[in-house]
């Protein structure tokens, strides 16, 4: 299997070159990408890539890896690109002749447009299972290849975003479906809290998108059905002091049942954090301090199921 390790100068800051490192698998057809750390401190992806590396051992096709899409936030473990202060995940296309974000962002897309399929990993800070992300829109060809792809990654639930949502507006899944070409994203548990077991699972979904595409042969794992589908909404501190969360992600939770409380730090009074709706827990954040307006989890609204 040819590999090639190759960086790519996109521009510099002071004295220092910013490179996209790319790693090539295979040569010819199908092509797929596989894009991690777009956000600087998500860096279980890194893992995933990791392992895959080692576990991948004949491939038919091209798979081409970023293993850090933006290499100065994982420096600095930032979210955004730090030069400019952008997030990377809402620059796309880009723009070869603008600042850092938008040529990392347009580098990166240029490998987009020549793969059949694209997969971007993702990292959860706060407690979470292992999440596909289904951003839907009304190409029903490109649609029906994005759900076998999540019945293969297997995740224990898939969020699902509308392609018109303005928060996600210059997101690499959502250019990839506009332009024909299936896209999905997983998060994942950060990289202190990820098992072992979970990133195999991960890696093994990842060999069944390859599989699925006819790029491997290795017999994929039994991967669950009835895979729950929910419109996610976040959930915000609006108080301040230490949260202790008394539920777990995938829990289902009913409209004013506690998911934790916060305890100030001044009165030690503790206040309840209540479901402002029926819904399943998707991610809840670690015990610690919160202040007013910190993300405290996000409860998602059942729409759908894979099967």
């Amino acid at each position: 299997m040819i590999k090639t390790f190759k960086q790519f100068t996109v521009g510099d800051s002071a004295t220092l070159e910013i490179k996209l490192p790319v790693i090539t698998l295979g040569e010819g057809e199908p092509k797929a990408l596989l894009v991690a750390n777009q956000h600087g401190g998500e860096t279980s992806g890194i893992l995933v890539i990791e392992q895959l590396l080692k576990t991948l051992t004949k491939l038919t096709g091209t798979l081409t890896i970023v293993p850090t899409a933006n290499p100065l936030g994982l420096l600095m473990g930032t979210r955004n690109e730090p030069v400019d202060g952008k997030d990377l995940n809402r620059s796309f296309p880009g723009n070869k002749a603008g600042d850092i974000t938008g040529r990392l962002a347009a580098a990166i897309y240029d490998l987009a447009m020549q793969a059949n399929f694209v997969i971007d990993l993702h990292t959860f800070s706060r407690k979470t299972p292992i999440v596909g992300i289904q951003v839907k829109n009304n190409d029903q060809s490109v649609q029906q290849q994005i759900t076998k792809m999540l019945l293969a990654l297997g995740p224990d639930v898939v969020w699902q975003i509308e392609t018109d949502t303005q928060q996600f507006k210059g997101a690499l899944d959502e250019v990839c479906i506009k332009q024909g070409i299936p896209a999905i994203g997983i998060e994942m548990p950060k990289a202190a809290w990820i098992t072992e077991a979970e990133i195999d699972r991960v890696v093994q979904g990842i060999l069944a998108m390859l599989k699925l595409f006819g790029m491997v042969e290795q017999p994929a794992a039994t991967q669950p059905k009835h895979i729950p589908i929910c419109q996610a909404k976040t959930l915000f501190a609006e108080t301040s002091g230490i949260f202790h969360p008394a539920k777990q992600p995938l829990a289902l939770v009913t409209q004013g049942q506690s998911i934790g409380n916060i305890t100030s730090i001044t009165t030690f009074k503790k206040t309840p954090v209540l479901a402002p709706a029926n819904g399943l827990l998707l991610t809840v954040a670690h015990r610690g301090y919160v202040k007013t307006g910190s993300k405290l989890g996000s409860l998602g609204k059942v729409v759908g199921r894979l099967d």
